[in-house]
C-alpha cells in the first residue's frame, strides 16, 4: 500500500462546480459501541429473495445482505414490499459495477445501474451498495483506473445525497474475481483513497485485511476507508481449522450429510468470528460498519437452510456486541 493512500492528512477534492459534494479535512469515523452483523443472500442460494426475508427475520438475524441478481428476479417494487412488514434490516445492495466496460455493459451503462441501486438501498433502509471494479481487459492499467475513479466519484455524490455509502468490493469472492482488477485488497484501497470521498469506502475480507497474527500498526490509519468487513466461510478455510473437531473427516467424507457440513459452518462462525481479537481490533479502531458473513459453499447451498439459520443466529447473536440495526 503506497504511503500517500495511508496518509492521515488527505485533503477532499470536489468535482469542479459540484456542490452536493460534502467537503471535510479528513475522513470521519464515530466510535459506537456496537458490532452490527448481517448474512448475505448468497448464503442461502436457492431461496427466493421473499423466502430469505422471511426466513431470517423468524431465526432472529438482524440484517440482510441483498444480491442483485435477487433483486432482478422480482422486481424493485416487489422487493421494497417484501420488506415492508418486516424487522429486517438491510445492510448492503451487492454486486453492482463494471467499470472498465468488459462485463457486457458500457462504462456509462454500469454507472446508470449502480445509481438506481443506490435509489433502491435509499428506498430499502440499507447502510451501503457494493460495486465490484470490472476487469481490466484491453486497457492499460492507469486508463482502468481512471474508469473506475470516475464511476466511484459520481456515484458517491449521487449517494451522499441520500445517505448510501458506495462501497469497492476488493477480489476475493468466487463470483466477483472475474470481475476485478485488483490483485490484493491493498490495491482497492489505494482508488478508494485516492477518490477523496466521505461516501466512497472498502468492503473487503477480514482474512486479507488483518491474516492470523498480523500487525495492527495502521488500523487507525485504515480504519476510516472501511465500510463493511466480510467474513465469507469457504470449506476449505474450515477443512484446516484445528479448533472444529472433527471438521477434516466430516468435510472429506462423501456420505456426510449436508447438514452436518453446515452446522460446522455455523458453529465456527459463531464462536470464533464476532469474538476474534480482529475484529475487536477493528472496532477499537472506531469501524462501526457491519461484519456481514457469506457461506461460498456447495455443501451448505445444497443443505436444507431452516436447519443452520437458527443455530447461525443464536450463536452469532450470543458472541456479538450488539445486534441492532
Amino acid at each position: 500500500m503506497s504511503q500517500h493512500a495511508l496518509s492521515s492528512r488527505i485533503e477532499p477534492v470536489a468535482l469542479q462546480g459540484d456542490k452536493r459534494f460534502i467537503r471535510l479535512d479528513k475522513p470521519q469515523i464515530s466510535h459506537p459501541p456496537v458490532c452490527r452483523w448481517s448474512l448475505h443472500q448468497i448464503s442461502t442460494y436457492r431461496w427466493s429473495l421473499e423466502e430469505d426475508i422471511k426466513r431470517y427475520a423468524a431465526a432472529g438475524i438482524p440484517a440482510i445482505g441483498l444480491w442483485h441478481r435477487k433483486i432482478q428476479e422480482i422486481g424493485e417494487d416487489r422487493t421494497v414490499d417484501a420488506f415492508d412488514e418486516s424487522s429486517l434490516g438491510v445492510s448492503s445492495v451487492s454486486w453492482l459495477g463494471g467499470f472498465t466496460g468488459t462485463e457486457g455493459m458500457s462504462h456509462q451503462e454500469a454507472i446508470d445501474e449502480s445509481l438506481e441501486a443506490i435509489h433502491l438501498a435509499d428506498r430499502l433502509g440499507a447502510r451501503s451498495v457494493v460495486v465490484v471494479s470490472g476487469a481490466r481487459g484491453r486497457h492499460i492499467t492507469s486508463h482502468a483506473h481512471r474508469c473506475i475513479r470516475t464511476a466511484l466519484i459520481e456515484l458517491g455524490n449521487a449517494a451522499a445525497e441520500v445517505g448510501v455509502t458506495v462501497l469497492l468490493q476488493s477480489e476475493s469472492r468466487p463470483l466477483c474475481r472475474p470481475w476485478s482488477i485488483f490483485g490484493n485488497w491493498e490495491q482497492a484501497f489505494d482508488i478508494v483513497a485516492s477518490c477523496r470521498h466521505p461516501y466512497v469506502k472498502l468492503a473487503v475480507d477480514l482474512n486479507q485485511l488483518l491474516p492470523v497474527n498480523a500487525s495492527r500498526r495502521h488500523l487507525d490509519e485504515i480504519v476510516p476507508f472501511l465500510g463493511q468487513i466480510q467474513l465469507p466461510v469457504t470449506e476449505s478455510q474450515l477443512s484446516s481449522d484445528s479448533h472444529i473437531s472433527n471438521c477434516r473427516s466430516i468435510l472429506s467424507d462423501r456420505n456426510a450429510r449436508c447438514a452436518d457440513i453446515a452446522e460446522i459452518f455455523t458453529c465456527h462462525v459463531g464462536h470464533a468470528s464476532l469474538t476474534s481479537d480482529r475484529v475487536q481490533s477493528l472496532q477499537h479502531a472506531g469501524f462501526s460498519g457491519y461484519v456481514e458473513f457469506e457461506f461460498w459453499s456447495e455443501a451448505v447451498w445444497q443443505s436444507d437452510y431452516s436447519m443452520w439459520l437458527n443455530t447461525l443466529s443464536h450463536n452469532v447473536n450470543a458472541k456479538s456486541v450488539h445486534t441492532n440495526k
